[in-house]
């Protein structure tokens, strides 16, 4: 069809949209993805399949990213970058990712049946940690913002100052993300029928105490977790139900977003058209960054890429080698783009856009092909979790995480994982326990 329209109109193409020949290539790419996704991977396909999460993920951010593009052009006319190769960039490099997965898949064959050792939960000292750890989270909560000064989530600037919230209110603020950990705990009872009302209560304050600061992802991110833990080790979630919430509630909170943002000049645009607007900036920076980047004079050549490792490890045990993790940290590809920019808030352009910043094109593959063996090590690991075993969790966060990583900056990655699987792992020396697997 694609051949068709452009062997047809190839001539009022080329006059009204010069850049067809890159859209239609990025269309056709996506075909072969889907291919094999559909033929390649192969079923069953639920919510919390790797590969199937990743090609859900990256098709929307480019459709809705490309309509933020334009809704951008329709407010700012002078403003253009080049979305179709940024088109083509994810859907290559998706490609690259889901055969990378399946190749791999294909060369470990089946995974084992049965683990040796396994991990339990120990149900009574986990509800009792996770009731704690919710009333530590609370008190953080209330003392971090009486050092702030307002409830960033409704008043105060929702880019720039965010940035300063660990330096103004200090321990209090690194206590209160915690309310991210206390949701995880509260997400392992309720997926394995062990919550009481004190759980779930413990899990919905520890949401609103996120939510206070006005950032999407600290409370995305562990919604999504559960929703993918649910999907391993309790019941199967139908795609169609999870996208019928998860769109109106995603233009919802896109729309908010950008209402919050107090600009004027959006007050022209339809509702839906805000909305577009404030989803997947992301992506349309991608395409800005490959304009920018475009020249090896312009490469960082892998200076950004230190700041993925040093999350790994605490700040004075890196000083321990004579490094400095916060100058390490700094140098970030969200930083980088920032300076670019002229912008003081961190731009994020994703892990295909940061291996490109990095080494252009050739980048990008290598990249593509490294997160291919995560996807693969993932779907593999999270075949056969069972409820109350400790590994399921981590799984569903890493899984999660590295779906961010298509819009976040490789970084964000790392931290996000050690930001909870660190305080997560003191939980597991205390509450569970070891079990071998029964005979037969």
């Amino acid at each position: 069809m694609l051949a068709l329209a452009a062997f047809t109109w190839s001539g009022v193409l080329n006059l009204a949209w010069p850049e067809w020949r890159q859209a239609f290539l990025a269309a056709a790419l996506w075909g072969v993805n889907l291919l094999i996704l559909a033929y390649g991977i192969g079923g069953p396909f639920h919510v919390s399949r790797m590969p199937l999460m990743v090609v859900a993920f990256s098709l929307a951010m480019t459709v809705v990213g490309t309509g933020s593009y334009r809704i951008t052009q329709v407010l700012n006319p002078n403003y253009h970058v080049p979305i179709e190769l940024a088109a083509v960039l994810v859907a290559l490099c998706t490609g690259v990712s889901l055969a990378t997965a399946w190749i791999a898949g294909l060369l470990l064959g089946p995974p084992r049946s049965r683990p040796r050792l396994t991990l339990q939960w120990d149900w009574p000292w986990l509800q009792v940690l996770t009731v704690g750890l919710t009333g530590l989270v609370v008190v953080a909560t209330f003392m971090s913002l009486r050092r702030i000064g307002y409830v960033p989530a409704i008043t105060g600037d929702p880019t720039s100052e965010r940035v300063e919230f660990p330096a103004i209110a200090g321990i209090w603020f690194r206590l209160s993300t915690l309310g991210g950990v206390s949701v995880l705990m509260a997400a392992v009872l309720i997926t394995a029928r062990r919550a009481s009302r004190w759980t779930w209560l413990a899990g919905l304050v520890s949401l609103a105490c996120l939510g206070v600061y006005g950032a999407r992802f600290y409370v995305v991110y562990p919604l999504a977790v559960t929703v993918v833990l649910w999907d391993l080790v309790r019941r199967r979630i139908r795609l169609l139900p999870v996208a019928a919430v998860l769109v109106p509630v995603t233009v919802v909170l896109a729309l908010l977003g950008s209402l919050r943002q107090g600009s004027r000049s959006i007050e022209s645009v339809s509702p839906l058209g805000i909305a577009l607007y404030g989803s997947f900036l992301e992506f349309r920076d991608l395409a800005w960054s490959m304009d920018y980047f475009n020249g090896t004079q312009r490469f960082t050549h892998g200076s950004t890429l230190p700041s993925v490792v040093v999350p790994l490890l605490p700040g004075k045990l890196w000083s321990l080698f004579g490094v400095d993790k916060d100058a390490v940290y700094e140098n970030n590809s969200a930083n980088v783009m920032a300076a670019a920019m002229g912008t003081d808030t961190g731009q994020r352009i994703g892990l295909y856009g940061e291996f490109y910043m990095n080494f252009g094109w050739w980048g990008s593959l290598a990249g593509a092909l490294l997160y291919g063996f995560l996807i693969a090590w993932i779907d593999r690991r999270s075949l056969g979790l069972e409820a109350g075993t400790v590994p399921a969790v981590f799984v569903a966060m890493i899984a999660v995480a590295a779906i961010f990583a298509q819009i976040g900056q490789l970084n964000m990655f790392t931290s996000t994982i050690t930001g909870s699987a660190y305080p997560l792992l003191l939980v597991v020396l205390i509450a569970s326990r070891r079990r071998l697997p029964q005979a037969g």
